[in-house]
């Protein structure tokens, strides 16, 4: 009827982390959405030029006395999105924030060795 999805069936896919990675000389700077995940279900790890962001998602309710549910499209659970660089991570200078669902890291590269001659013996 009225509340039938446009394509597939709603509840069908897990909710999904949407993210953009913007690189520069020095840095990456990454914007992830992760809509009803409160800051403290939030979890961000970085290995190396792996970047881990995982989260748990809350906003279902239940129908009280006199209520019926008629359309529940709205997903909850946990939500992680995986996801590898270039280079590595600086994770000692690495800055986050979270804000209205919004996700922002700044995530400055590891400064390569310099190039160096090995001495032969």
């Amino acid at each position: 009827g009225f509340f039938r999805p446009l394509a597939g069936r709603a509840g069908d896919h897990p909710p999904r982390v949407k993210i953009d990675v913007i690189e520069n000389a020095e840095a990456y700077e990454i914007t992830a959405e992760l809509p009803g995940v409160r800051k403290e279900d939030l979890d961000v790890r970085v290995d190396g030029n792996v970047v881990t962001l995982s989260g748990h998602v809350v906003g279902r309710r239940d129908a009280k006395d006199g209520e019926r549910v008629l359309r529940q499209e709205r997903q909850c659970g946990a939500v992680s999105r995986q996801f590898v660089l270039t280079s590595d991570v600086d994770d000692s200078r690495a800055v986050a924030s979270y804000e209205n669902g919004v996700l922002r890291l700044m995530l400055p590269k590891r400064e390569r060795a310099a190039n160096r001659r090995v001495p032969i013996s």
